[in-house]
C-alpha cells in the first residue's frame, strides 16, 4: 500500500530531524483535524513505518535513535510560525543551524545555542534574503554575540510544566 502524502511528510520530518515528540508531530500536521492526525500516526506505527521510543513519548523511524534536544527546541520555535508556512517548506539546515524554512519569500534559519557556544554564530554564512533566529539561553548571551551581517532575531525557550517551552522573541 503506497504512503499517503501526509505519511510521506511524517517520514521526511522524522528522517531529517530525528525522533520527534508526539506533540511536535501533531503540531506539524496542524492542517489536519485532531482525529486525522492521530489516525495517521497510529496507522504508521501499526504498519511499522515509525516506532514509539522512550516510553512512547517520541516517534522515530529507527527504534534505537535518540532525540536531539537542540532539534526539539528548534522545532518548537518553528511551530510558532507553522500556520504561516507550507507543510513541506521546512528542512534540516546545514551546521551550525538546525532548521531553515521559507515564509513569505524569505528564508529563515534557526540556530539554537547552548551556553558557551557563542562561537557557532561565526560559522553562519549570511545569504541574501535570509533572516536568522538565534535561540539563546538568556538575553545576556545575545549581547555578547558577534552577529553576522544579516537580519537577526533572538528567541529564548524557557521550560514550562508542559512539554512545550515558552518561546519569547526579541529583536536587536
Amino acid at each position: 500500500m503506497p504512503l499517503m502524502e501526509d505519511e510521506q511528510l511524517v517520514l521526511r520530518w522524522l528522517s531529517q530531524y530525528g525522533p520527534l515528540s508526539k506533540n511536535i508531530l501533531r503540531r506539524l500536521l496542524h492542517y489536519k483535524n485532531t482525529e486525522t492526525r492521530d489516525r495517521i500516526l497510529s496507522g504508521m506505527r501499526r504498519r511499522r513505518y515509525i516506532y514509539e521510543i522512550q516510553g512512547g513519548k517520541y516517534f522515530a523511524v529507527d527504534r534505537y535513535d535518540k532525540p536531539v534536544p537542540k532539534m526539539q527546541t528548534a522545532l518548537w520555535v518553528l511551530l510558532q510560525f507553522i500556520n504561516q508556512i507550507q507543510p513541506d517548506h521546512h528542512y534540516q539546515a546545514s551546521i551550525p543551524s538546525q532548521i531553515f524554512f521559507l515564509k513569505e519569500k524569505m528564508l529563515y534559519e534557526i540556530l539554537v545555542l547552548n551556553p558557551d557556544e557563542e562561537h557557532l554564530v561565526r560559522l553562519l554564512q549570511p545569504q541574501k534574503n535570509t533572516k536568522y533566529i538565534l535561540v539563546v539561553p538568556n538575553m545576556e548571551m545575545a549581547e555578547s554575540l558577534q552577529l553576522p551581517d544579516a537580519p537577526c532575531l533572538f528567541a529564548t525557550a524557557e521550560p514550562t510544566e508542559k512539554e512545550e517551552p515558552k518561546i519569547t522573541f526579541y529583536s536587536v
